[in-house]
């Protein structure tokens, strides 16, 4: 914008300074000023010699600009972004259903061998440990009647990442449905999958269990999103784009030619003026 305003500018007083010079040289012809006939020759002289190759140029990048912007937005760069996108998407929803899927088996499990008893509360403890490495979980939980019967998690994971009985997610499952999310945990996501234990049709337990996606890995997910949702938003306004440096284009052209013509102008007076004088010498 600011280019354009400055071309603006120098355009406006550029007309300014050649029309002046050309309604003095259409004033010298009707008056039959000695000169002025060549005046206006080498005047056309600079400017035929400034248009063609200006026009040409300003034709080229034209051209040039308007294959450069479509092959920015080519069909092959969006569906590789779009590509991307899906890959990241299909990554959380595969984390999704697996953690879902061992939510289920330990589930079971914990039904069959009674694990809910409260007088077996560190035999829950020890089976959730030892199937959350046998499965390489990352957290695993058992909760009921408002309180956390069991909880195993990897001992490189940071702190506070576990759920609380009274969380919404757990109350949703706590409906009888299967639930999963996406939270954030500092600058890492954690995925979590939750299956209601059912006894009678109510549901008396709910297992969750959870995958924890680095920060690495989120803030890859986080650029692929942002560079599709910049390209996409670039796309709707290609024609503006385009457009705007058309105009900017177009305006460094009239720039040139008006330069040429006023350098014309010049250049013409600097040789005619000379000539008069000898011509009113002589006389």
């Amino acid at each position: 914008m600011a280019l354009i305003n400055l071309n603006i500018i120098l355009l406006v007083v550029l007309v300014f300074l050649v029309g002046r010079n050309i309604l003095k040289l259409i004033f010298e012809r009707r008056q039959h000023v000695l000169g002025a006939h060549l005046r206006t020759r080498l005047v056309v002289a600079f400017v035929g010699i400034a248009l063609l190759p200006a026009t040409l140029m300003f034709l080229a990048a034209v051209v040039f600009l308007g294959n450069s912007i479509e092959k920015w937005f080519d069909g092959q760069v969006e569906n590789s972004l779009e590509g991307s996108l899906e890959v990241a998407r299909t990554y959380y929803e595969d984390l999704s259903r697996t953690a879902l899927g061992f939510a289920h088996q330990i589930g079971t499990r914990v039904s069959s061998e009674g694990l809910l008893a409260p007088a077996r509360r560190a035999d829950l403890k020890r089976f959730l440990e030892e199937h959350r490495a046998e499965y390489q979980l990352d957290v695993v939980e058992v909760f009921a009647r408002g309180q956390t019967l069991g909880r195993a998690k990897r001992s490189d994971l940071p702190g506070g990442i576990g759920l609380e009985p009274w969380s919404k997610f757990v109350r949703r499952a706590a409906s009888g449905q299967e639930v999963t999310t996406v939270d954030s945990v500092g600058e890492a996501d954690m995925i979590r999958a939750a299956t209601p234990l059912m006894s009678d049709g109510h549901p008396v337990a709910i297992v969750v269990v959870d995958a924890y996606v680095p920060k690495s890995l989120v803030k890859r997910r986080e650029e692929i999103d942002r560079a599709f949702g910049e390209y996409l938003r670039l796309k709707i306004q290609r024609r503006p784009i385009q457009t705007a440096y058309t105009i900017t284009l177009a305006l460094v052209t009239l720039v040139v030619i008006f330069s040429a013509t006023w350098v014309g102008f010049y250049v013409a007076r600097r040789i005619t003026v000379p000539i008069e004088r000898l011509a009113a010498g002589t006389r």
